[in-house]
């Protein structure tokens, strides 16, 4: 059975490139708090269920500016409140203006340990969703990882 106070972080990472993988990854290993999901799809279902349940989303727009894009703006269309940030390690004309007014954050990689932490540190206990709330049905399912915020443990 899964404690209903027990809540995690979803960072969701939309075509991820090496760079931000490496990065990201380093700085969350370790981190009791943050789980990782590498999402590569087009599809909308998929890109649904992975927005729906992030408490963060970073779209890296290195490598796929194009379809990368398409899943930002989608993901500004979103109703849901969560923390959203399009990350990129080439200069794209016009994207810092279209990205910025939209209220979006814009990270120019790569990012150094104590950037990763203020940008992983941003991320509140209030916007981290339950576990209990992931699975519909009667019969609740663990998640892969157990991953337990420090005030949810003690």
């Amino acid at each position: 059975m899964i404690n209903a106070n027990y809540e995690m972080k979803d960072v969701v990472l939309f075509y991820a490139g090496k760079s931000l993988l490496e990065q990201a990854g380093n700085w969350v290993d370790g981190q009791p708090n943050l789980f990782l999901r590498l999402v590569s799809s087009r599809s909308r279902p998929v890109v649904n269920k992975a927005l729906s349940e992030a408490s963060a989303v970073i779209v890296d727009i290195t490598e796929h500016p194009d379809t990368a894009m398409d899943v930002f703006q989608y993901a500004v269309e979103r109703p849901e409140s969560r923390e959203l940030a399009v990350y990129t390690e080439r200069s794209h004309e016009g994207l810092e203006i279209f990205v910025r007014s939209r209220g979006v954050l814009l990270l120019l990689g790569p990012l150094n340990p104590a950037e990763w932490g203020a940008f992983f540190e941003s991320l509140k206990p209030s916007e981290a969703r339950s576990v209990a709330g992931l699975h519909s049905g009667a019969e609740r399912k663990p998640p892969y990882k157990t991953i337990c915020l420090p005030h949810a443990c003690n």
